[in-house]
């Protein structure tokens, strides 16, 4: 949506000699090197600290996992479906080395969200509040359906 607003068209291709997309383009490099930066310490806070993490810290973590889960897989697909013969300074050798790092990251993300979806899990089974509301709540949530479906619809709209 920020493209459309700024004026830059979303369907002119960015590379004027083959007509093709470039994987990061120069007016999102610091967006993405930003999500970048917020992948990498969340992903080492989550693989760390586990669920001892604060609530709210947490969720941060957790969105910016997902968030860094979607862009690499995103950046996946552009680096393996483009044309590495028209790029200046892009050699075969180097997405050899990238595909590689960003297969690993997008399986470490996958991972550490599992593993804090399990890990609430058993404690929020275990969890039991003074507050009624928040106790059907729990209740609820850890009966009806299974906890990953509801930890993955909540993750969602963020």
């Amino acid at each position: 949506m920020l493209p459309l607003v700024l004026g830059f068209q979303y369907n002119v291709a960015i590379d004027p000699f083959d007509s093709c997309y470039t994987p990061l383009g120069e007016y999102h490099i610091w967006s993405m090197v930003f999500y970048f930066i917020m992948y990498q310490i969340s992903m080492y806070s989550l693989w760390k600290f586990g669920n001892k993490l604060p609530p709210l810290y947490a969720v941060l973590c957790l969105i910016f996992t997902m968030i860094g889960f979607v862009l690499n897989f995103i950046l996946l697909k552009q680096i393996s479906e483009h044309d590495k013969d028209s790029l200046l300074g892009l050699d075969s050798e180097e997405v050899i080395i990238a595909l590689p790092t960003i297969i690993l990251s997008f399986l470490i993300g996958f991972w550490l969200i599992i593993k804090m979806i399990i890990l609430e899990h058993q404690k929020s089974t275990e969890r039991t509040f003074k507050n009624e509301f928040l106790n059907k709540c729990n209740v609820f949530l850890s009966q009806r359906f299974s906890v990953s479906v509801w930890a993955l619809l909540f993750l969602f709209p963020v």
